[in-house]
């Protein structure tokens, strides 16, 4: 049976479902992007952790309420308490976990999201380097700094350049950090300064899939009866991921793995979960484009089941959205209403 939703945000940022017949984001609707954001106490957001859990909520966030409340305590002992920590995110493609992090970096400049897998050791070439991400930040944001480093669990996967062993020169570096020590870094450019980052009040939160840990997890034997062994089958929300888990089936130090202060397991998004996501992305479409879009429940629904499927995540199912409304500004640019199907 298909869901039949229709979804208009109203004031204090309740949701309602009173259409059964389609789902029409229509433009009167919305509140002003200053209506949901945090308070400020000279010139930076004050708040307590359940309030930031509620704000990333109201940004879109639908479900992971493990993660969103984490990430809210976090940002309170960082910024309000001084409390720096290491902290990891897992989950699978599309659940969220950049997301969260991203509706939080719109509030504090202070937090720098970067693609880690790709990472490099000082004084190599290219620029994803630990330095270059502490220079992009103000010396002021840089020393209280949150590094939010996305798809982590590829560069604890092997890598050789020559004969260097690239995951471990880089976790070398990393150790420094998450040990909150004095970081020195050399000229990068001709008319670059050396830099020294005091890391006392600097956090880091690390994103990643860690897809290939589950798969060597599901092959591990597990004991069933009387000397009985079998191998089971391991997905997000059948079972998290530990620091054994780390130890056993990365290439992550010991070191590295010790301080950890938490690890947050996400759960994949269900069907509901991608049509409540879907309709709050249409509701944002509307606002950038000034049109009212009418699409059909099932087509909606069909997009997040497929979503679910294939584990596709939610970017997948933002492009099918976009690829929708494209065709239909494609066939009529001069309309301000479209339906899909036309």
């Amino acid at each position: 049976m298909v869901p039949q939703y229709a979804c208009f945000r109203q004031k204090g940022g309740e949701l309602m479902y009173p259409r059964p017949e389609s789902v029409t984001m229509r433009k009167k609707s919305y509140e002003p992007d200053n209506a949901q954001r945090l308070p400020e106490v000279d010139g930076q957001p004050d708040f307590p952790p359940k309030d930031l859990e509620a704000f990333i909520h109201r940004q879109g966030i639908i479900g992971q309420n493990d993660a969103v409340k984490t990430a809210s305590l976090i940002c309170y002992r960082h910024f309000v308490q001084g409390c720096p920590s290491v902290n990891l995110f897992c989950g699978p493609t599309g659940c969220g976990k950049t997301e969260i992090w991203r509706i939080l970096s719109t509030e504090y400049p202070e937090i720098r999201i970067f693609d880690s897998s790709n990472l490099t050791n000082e004084g190599w070439k290219g620029t994803n380097k630990i330095s270059y991400h502490f220079r992009a930040l103000s010396p002021e944001n840089s020393k209280r700094a949150i590094l939010v480093m996305d798809e982590f669990d590829k560069l604890l996967e092997p890598k050789q350049s020559g004969n260097m062993n690239v995951t471990e020169n880089v976790q070398n570096e990393l150790l420094k950090l998450f040990d909150h020590d004095v970081l020195f870094f050399g000229p990068e450019q001709p008319n670059d300064e050396p830099l020294t980052v005091d890391c006392r009040n600097v956090s880091v939160v690390l994103l990643g899939a860690f897809e290939n840990l589950m798969k060597a997890k599901s092959k591990a034997p597990v004991r069933m009866g009387f000397d009985g062994v079998q191998t089971q089958a391991l997905h997000y929300g059948t079972a998290d991921i530990s620091l054994d888990d780390l130890l056993n089936h990365t290439l992550i130090r010991a070191e590295i793995a010790g301080r950890i202060d938490r690890v947050v397991s996400m759960k994949p998004l269900a069907a509901e979960d991608y049509l409540r996501i879907l309709m709050n992305y249409l509701e944002k479409l509307m606002k950038r484009t000034g049109h009212t879009i009418t699409i059909d429940p099932a087509v909606l629904a069909s997009i997040a089941q497929r979503a679910v499927e294939k584990s596709l995540g939610a970017r997948w199912a933002f492009h099918q959205i976009n690829q929708i409304y494209d065709d239909l500004v494609y066939e009529n640019p001069f309309s301000s209403c479209y339906y899909y199907p036309p």
